[in-house]
């Protein structure tokens, strides 16, 4: 383990969890876009493959189990995405590449994802050998059960892998994520393997990288249209792949996959999967394709039955308005503070809940957080980057409160009865987003020493006192929630 940094922690739900790498050729291979790069008048956004990994409920395991195989957090190889680092930076460079990959490696080379590769799969045949103590009440249930299924787009400078706390706990808590790793050139860098061709690596690409290719006018918003439409056919070939495993075409899905995991389990996903609960999740630039992905959803190309949008992007094109599904927005902290932004989210969200399956819609902020919290960054680099972004409350927590309401949401979504659980109980707190610009005043008046001077607070006149580090419970402002008839609203039962 490096010593600048903290090994991810263990999942913290009643199951195991296993995951494999998925990568196989799409069914439907195109060109998507007008983009071509300049430098060779290649197309930008083409479509191959589609590679994602799968995160689902498995046993938890011995110890001489828990050896075995993990996936790295950074992808290999380690210069291909520092490479891609230094390209979003705008200063890639022999020099300045191999600078990236010599600090990528010493802060997180070596860091590994906690799921198990290629773990059994709970409640299939080789469990009863892997398994230990398991507590009494998952024993006297049915785990041969379908799980529901998450489908996981990752932000702008995103990859598969930087999620996996997030995707991974709500897999120990019995669902299975396919979190996928977009080729729409928003990450740092990817390789597209496939069967008897070279592989093909491909790198961020900035705007000024690309034209159209019939030589028309072609703006910023054209490319971020056409990287979504990438995005979402990546996403339409998961679903796919999904349907493949559920019909028992496991072995036929491990035997096309060049990244040569998942022989001995993809099997036994047959008939395991519940593709009538799809939920589709996503972050930043993520959350933006997801909400575009529920236009005239469901349906069969994209059956998704509700949606969990995690600080939906603020310069990745039109938030997508015509949504019919439940709807779960949060913000971080530091997305909410900007009142142009949070207005027109609360907006969005009131339309939705007026079109959406019986009304459900919420949007709430987590407060004392900032854009990455959800990320598996904070809990790698957790002093530099609660330095950098002005995050407060504690990691661990953050991330936990993250996944707790997302569970209950998501046990809204896919239960019969359509069961509102605890943490989305609560009233309106919030409706206009005061918590969270006083929460950002309180922090310049901690930190600005002529508002200190002005409020007479802190240690002296001269030396701002710094802001506390978050170590209670999360706090959450809530700014729309259901109407239950006509103009009551949820509230909280103790």
């Amino acid at each position: 383990m490096p010593f600048f940094s903290k090994p991810l922690p263990g999942y913290s739900g009643r199951f195991g969890v296993g995951a494999v790498d998925i990568e196989i050729p799409a069914e439907n291979q195109k060109i998507i876009g007008r983009a071509i790069f300049k430098s060779n008048n290649k197309a930008a956004l083409q479509l191959e493959t589609v590679l994602f990994t799968l995160y689902y409920p498995s046993i938890k395991t011995s110890s001489d189990l828990q050896r075995q195989r993990r996936h790295y957090w950074i992808p290999r190889p380690i210069f291909l995405v520092a490479t891609g680092y230094a390209c979003f930076a705008h200063i890639s460079s022999v020099l300045i590449n191999s600078i990236f990959a010599l600090i990528l490696w010493t802060l997180a080379g070596s860091t590994q994802i906690p799921a198990v590769v290629e773990a059994p799969v709970l409640g299939s045949q080789s469990v009863e050998d892997s398994a230990i103590d398991l507590d009494a009440d998952i024993r006297k249930q049915n785990w041969t059960d379908k799980f529901p299924v998450i489908v996981f787009s990752h932000g702008m400078a995103g990859m598969r892998t930087s999620y996996s706390q997030y995707c991974g706990e709500l897999a120990s808590r019995g669902y299975v994520v396919a979190a996928i790793e977009h080729r729409d050139g928003s990450g740092p860098g990817t390789v597209i393997q496939r069967q008897n061709a070279k592989d093909r690596r491909i790198l961020h690409i900035a705007f000024d990288q690309v034209k159209a290719e019939d030589g028309e006018r072609y703006l910023a918003e054209d490319f971020k249209m056409d990287q979504k439409a990438f995005r979402s056919a990546e996403v339409e070939e998961t679903i796919i792949v999904l349907r493949k495993l559920y019909s028992g075409h496991g072995s036929s899905i491990a035997k096309l996959n060049t990244r040569a995991e998942g022989a001995t389990v993809l099997v036994d996903f047959e008939n395991r999967l519940d593709l009538s609960n799809i939920i589709i999740a996503g972050h930043s630039y993520g959350a933006t394709l997801a909400m575009q992905t529920l236009s005239k959803s469901p349906n069969p190309r994209l059956p998704f039955k509700g949606a969990i949008i995690l600080d939906p992007g603020k310069r990745s094109g039109k938030l997508n308005e015509d949504v019919k599904v439940p709807t779960l927005i949060i913000n971080s902290g530091s997305w909410s503070r900007d009142p142009a932004f949070f207005n027109h989210v609360k907006a969005l969200t009131q339309r939705i809940m007026d079109k959406s399956n019986g009304g459900k819609a919420w949007f709430l902020t987590l407060l004392h957080t900032a854009h990455p919290s959800v990320t598996d960054a904070p809990l790698i680099e957790p002093w530099l980057l609660n330095y950098a972004t002005g995050a407060s409350l504690d990691v661990e927590i953050a991330l936990k409160a993250y996944v707790d309401i997302s569970n209950d949401f998501l046990h809204f979504v896919t239960s019969r009865e359509n069961e509102v659980r605890r943490n989305l109980r609560n009233g309106i707190s919030d409706p206009d987003g005061e918590l969270v610009r006083r929460e950002q005043d309180l922090k310049q008046d901690l930190t600005d020493p002529s508002r200190i001077r002005r409020a007479g607070i802190g240690p002296n006149l001269v030396t701002p006192a710094p802001a506390s580090k978050e170590k209670g419970g999360p706090r959450w402002a809530i700014h729309v929630v259901p109407l239950v008839g006509s103009h009551e609203t949820l509230e909280y039962d103790d």
